[in-house]
This record gives structure tokens, C-alpha cells and sequence, in this order.
């Protein structure tokens, strides 16, 4: 059986190794204000449907995406 999980989270990264993974691969990004993120593309149009670039966006801000 096969699951889906949204990219770059904790539950993808689990999943992958549950299945058999032996090797993992994630991008790390800062936020304008120096806070490390899983993030492997800066323009969130894809993922989030914003245009916006997380790399120019404060952490707090980032955060607040999707909840």
C-alpha cells in the first residue's frame, strides 16, 4: 500500500525509510531571519499557491502558511 504525504515533512521522510528507502535527500533553506527550513523550492507557487519567495520571507510569516 502506498500513502502520500506532502514533500519535505516529517511524514514523507518516515515513509520513505518505512518503504525501504536507504538513502534520503532534502534542500535546507534559510528564512530571511536566519532560521534553517526544509525547502527545496524558494518560489511557493507550486506547493503553496502563493507568489512569494520563502527565502525573502521572515519565519513567522512562513509559518503561517497553511494553518
Amino acid at each position: 500500500m502506498r500513502t502520500n504525504f506532502p514533500e519535505n515533512t516529517l511524514p514523507a521522510l518516515r515513509s520513505a525509510l518505512e518503504l525501504g528507502a536507504t538513502h534520503i535527500e532534502f534542500d535546507v533553506q534559510l528564512s530571511s531571519d536566519g532560521v534553517p527550513m526544509v525547502l527545496h523550492d524558494a518560489l511557493l507557487k507550486r506547493c503553496a499557491g502563493l507568489e512569494r519567495d520563502a527565502l525573502e520571507m521572515k519565519w513567522a510569516e512562513l509559518q503561517e502558511i497553511g494553518s
